[in-house]
């Protein structure tokens, strides 16, 4: 099961790197980190909003190692029929589903990938198996994908000094890295004048009292009703968790008109889903050195130890 990259990041003229999120659609003056080539916005009613060359594709760009896992996708680059497995569990206990013929087999398959271990009992999910069905709560998450983006930066590094891959590759990921890591996380409370509410999940670098009142007005235009909002919780430096989060809770998510990250919850899940960010809130770890770098943006001067000029990534937002 595999995702197709897409280029999210583009360069202006001054090599500052810029998100799709703060581009519309058309051409914005950027260029391909890795071929310079001109790049165009696509965004609207497309999966996923991206860069496209003017003409050809580069090949850099489509490389694989440009998606983040936990991020960009949740399947793990797992094979399907795996990916198909852990969808069906419901707890961290493992339990054959009924359609695997051989079981044997898949047991074997979930033991390499390092996807099942011995319980007390029987066997047992790892944190990565519960991140593909959305199982692993968000104060385990945490830890689980900082330590990966983390392990990405060296691997780049790595592979840049003995020329396997391309230098912007670091670059790149470094600049999504520092959007994602020095975003808020908010949750909102949204509610229409017949009493409807809704809740949204998202991320910002800007002011979060600025984002409500710019999603409040788009919901009341798409609605065409009057919308109040509150926000119910702010996260520094949490938005590395709100995909999983919506991930977590994608059987309620709802769509108005063209937005998304918006969920329609009763009492319970609301509750549940502030307590859970709640937990996570209160058991995370304070950023390590290494995150701090990416965080501050003086990643740019400390690559590989050598003064870099690269300007400030400017953030992505949902």
């Amino acid at each position: 099961m595999v995702t197709e990259p897409f280029l999210t990041v583009g360069k202006d003229e001054s090599g500052q790197f810029l998100s799709i999120d703060t581009q519309v659609s058309g051409r914005g003056g950027l260029v391909c980190p890795f071929c310079n080539r001109p790049l165009v916005a696509v965004r609207g009613l497309v999966r996923i909003h991206h860069f496209r060359h003017e003409g050809a594709t580069c090949r850099e760009s489509k490389k694989p190692t440009t998606l983040i896992p936990g991020w960009d996708h949740f399947h793990l680059a797992l094979p399907g029929k795996i990916v198909i497995e852990l969808l069906k569990q419901s707890d961290r206990e493992y339990h054959v589903s009924f359609d695997v013929r051989n079981v044997a087999g898949m047991f074997r398959k979930l033991e390499d990938y390092g996807l099942i271990q011995n319980g007390y009992s029987r066997y047992e999910l790892t944190d990565t198996a519960m991140v593909v069905p959305g199982l692993l709560s968000l104060s385990k998450f945490d830890p689980w994908i900082r330590h990966r983006l983390q392990a990405r930066l060296r691997e780049k590094q790595d592979l840049i000094a003995v020329g396997q891959i391309h230098p912007a590759h670091y670059e790149v990921e470094a600049a999504r890295q520092e959007q994602i890591l020095s975003a808020s996380l908010y949750l909102m409370e949204l509610t229409t004048d017949d009493g409807f509410k809704i809740y949204k999940i998202g991320r910002t670098r800007r002011a979060t009292e600025q984002r409500l009142l710019e999603v409040i007005r788009d919901v009341a235009a798409a609605q065409q009703m009057t919308v109040k909002g509150k926000l119910l919780k702010v996260i520094q430096c949490a938005g590395h968790v709100e995909k999983y989060l919506l991930w977590k809770y994608r059987t309620m998510a709802f769509q108005i008109a063209r937005f998304q990250e918006f969920l329609a919850l009763d009492s319970s899940n609301a509750s549940r889903l502030k307590a859970e960010m709640t937990r996570f809130e209160n058991s995370r770890r304070a950023p390590t050195v290494e995150e701090s770098v990416i965080i501050s943006g003086a990643w740019r001067t400390r690559k590989d130890g050598k003064d870099l000029t690269i300007p400030a990534a400017v953030g992505d937002e949902a």
